[in-house]
């Protein structure tokens, strides 16, 4: 009596014989195809973009999501977020980077030298493509502040740069740090308390997640409004109000200088804050004795007044954007929505001095 597989043997055979030679061949190669695929071990794509700083081999995961229902909950937030800090992923690699970025870099070059800024010193005049903001649409910013800051400043810069990003929202969409990791190999800090954006953040961004909120203190219970991009903490000073649309929920956020504290980071080239309206409660929370921020970009709000006071006082002052040379200064100062401050002692495109 003939087994199954006998009478499949026979049935390959009689169909083989059949055919013309050429499908004979092609049946064939199609057996061959089928004997390999059949004997081969299933096939894992595993996309390494970062490790622990020990050369782990397995991706470290992400915290999960520091939003809390009830207080009372400060240890199991404070532990969840030194774990996040605790991720440094100093061997993060840069996949396509080259493919990205080099067109960026020859069309920054480009608008390098129409600015000027190859010439002579300190007679940029800000060309018609900062003024329409249309590279905005080749770079990762909303309004250009990535292109802006690198060929008007940090272009000069001759090491790796740090950065701060509070309220990083999308990973690379209207960020204004992604250029930094993807391009120019910065380390930095993502600060970003809607979870919904935490697993796109730790698979494209180099940074440091820190997934809470920041204000003044730590242990702040606050309520947070989540609505994507316009998302932040709600009460006087949320610029979209307080009855807006968005799910409410309550977080305990963290002061930035706990944040720096707990990464050992000292030394920040560039801030880049967008609170929406929370802006000088986050830079209360710095102890600007111990932390060196060389370079802020901040939304201007209706608070903008007294932002701008604060940062006097801590020794800042304002980089007016289209301001040099122009005839008139009205409406000028400004990129985008942001307004740009350093320090005193740094002079503005020239970051090593």
């Amino acid at each position: 009596m003939l087994t199954s597989t006998a009478y499949k043997l026979r049935a390959w055979r009689r169909l083989r014989a059949s055919c013309s030679p050429v499908t004979a061949l092609l049946l064939a190669v199609l057996t061959l195809l089928i004997v390999l695929l059949a004997q081969s071990p299933p096939i894992t794509i595993v996309r390494r973009v970062g490790v622990a700083a020990s050369n782990s081999n397995e991706l470290q995961p992400v915290s999960q999501p520091v939003v809390i229902a009830a207080r009372g909950e400060e240890k199991a937030h404070d532990e969840s977020v030194t774990k996040s800090l605790a991720h440094t992923r100093s061997d993060w690699e840069y996949g396509d980077a080259s493919d990205v970025c080099q067109p960026l870099f020859e069309k920054l070059e480009r608008q390098g030298y129409l600015c000027g800024l190859y010439e002579r010193e300190g007679s940029c005049r800000i060309s018609r493509d900062w003024k329409s903001y249309r590279m905005r649409f080749w770079m990762f910013s909303q309004f250009a502040q990535d292109a802006y800051l690198y060929v008007k400043h940090f272009n000069r810069l001759n090491r790796r740069g740090v950065y701060l990003d509070v309220a990083s929202n999308d990973a690379i969409k209207i960020s204004n740090t992604y250029f930094m990791d993807r391009c120019l190999g910065w380390r930095g800090l993502c600060v970003e308390a809607n979870p919904k954006y935490y697993e796109r953040i730790f698979r494209e961004r180099s940074c440091q997640l820190v997934p809470t909120c920041a204000s003044a203190t730590d242990g702040e219970v606050v309520q947070f409004k989540l609505r994507g991009e316009i998302g932040g903490v709600v009460g006087d000073t949320y610029k979209y109000g307080n009855n807006s649309k968005g799910t409410l929920t309550e977080a305990r956020c963290m002061s930035v200088q706990t944040m720096l504290d707990r990464s050992k980071t000292t030394h920040v080239d560039y801030m880049s804050l967008d609170v929406e309206g929370h802006e000088v409660e986050v830079l209360k929370g710095i102890d600007w004795e111990r932390a060196r921020i060389d370079v802020i970009s901040v939304e201007a709000n209706e608070n903008f007044e007294r932002l701008s006071a604060f940062l006097a006082e801590k020794g800042y002052v304002r980089h007016e954007v289209g301001v040099e040379g122009a005839k008139s200064t009205k409406g000028k100062g400004f990129l985008g929505l942001d307004a740009i401050f350093h320090r005193e002692d740094v002079r503005f495109g020239y970051p090593d001095e």
